[in-house]
């Protein structure tokens, strides 16, 4: 019984952290859509899929500002 109380517990916490608004999203891979970016409401952006990425000297659409973590992904190059 504890077990299964533990776990829910556990599952509703991982479930809250991750829940957030997205506030903007884009294609980001030199390839095109081979990569993607996403930056949520926490001030998280998150870079993910397969191969090399764009080079980025002016920052993401304008939101660099608003960036406080960056998440890469493993496969971005």
């Amino acid at each position: 019984m504890k077990k299964s109380i533990l776990f829910f517990a556990f599952t509703g916490l991982v479930l809250s952290i991750n829940a957030q608004d997205t506030i903007a999203s884009g294609n980001c891979g030199i390839y095109g859509n081979n990569l993607t970016w996403i930056l949520t409401s926490d001030s998280t952006l998150t870079i993910s899929g397969n191969g090399d990425m764009r080079d980025y000297a002016s920052g993401f659409s304008g939101y660099n500002t608003q960036i406080k973590t960056v998440v890469i992904d493993s496969g971005v190059s």
